[in-house]
């Protein structure tokens, strides 16, 4: 079997390379569709509604003896409506819905200090990292402890949840530590960074 060469093909009235000046043939209902997607389509004289901010405050809370240091993480919102705030050795949950504010978890010791807390994804643990090197994990609607993790004595400056039940936690040495709260040993991984404050 013998192929065809460039001149065969330009022999055989076959034109592959052919300019058109008037482009590509008009199919029939495109400027019926062009009408339509440009109806459709918002003009760009059109303004957007801006988002109006309110001037004062829905509501201010008091709260004396709050830390205000940088690497301190001493306030986290939950999914369930819920806000804590932690003041010196204390943890208050302030909720939303019912604009009721409790005392959560009191330390009672004055040589504590709450570096960070920090709701689970779904609003059912709450981590609470303290200057120590310990970070204690309660159930929200108990109130009651559950597990208590330890990276030795310095502060735990951040805690991370993920939606699997995974808590990490760093202190200011640079160490990261991840446990997976629904196992005993709940121990996975750790990692020295060479900074610090992680």
């Amino acid at each position: 079997m013998k192929g065809k060469s460039a001149n065969d093909l330009l022999d055989d009235g076959m034109d592959m390379f052919r300019f058109r000046r008037d482009g590509a043939p008009i199919v029939a209902g495109t400027k019926k569709q062009n009408v339509l997607y440009k109806c459709m389509n918002p003009s760009s004289s059109v303004r957007k509604a801006k988002r109006v901010y309110s001037k004062s405050p829905h509501q201010s809370m008091d709260a004396p003896g709050l830390l205000a240091d940088y690497y301190y993480n001493i306030l986290d919102w939950s999914s369930k409506h819920l806000l804590a705030v932690a003041i010196l050795d204390k943890v208050y949950a302030f909720d939303a819905t019912t604009s009721v504010t409790t005392l959560f978890k009191d330390f009672n010791n004055n040589a504590i200090t709450i570096t960070s807390v920090k709701f689970s994804k779904d609003g059912a643990y709450l981590a609470i990292g303290l200057d120590n090197g310990f970070i204690h994990l309660f159930k929200t609607d108990t109130q009651q402890q559950v597990r208590k993790f330890g990276t030795g004595n310095w502060r735990i400056c951040s805690a991370a949840w993920t939606s699997g039940g995974l808590l990490s936690f760093g202190n200011r040495g640079g160490l990261i530590q991840t446990h997976d709260t629904r196992q005993r040993l709940s121990f996975l991984s750790e990692t020295q960074h060479h900074e610090a404050e992680c």
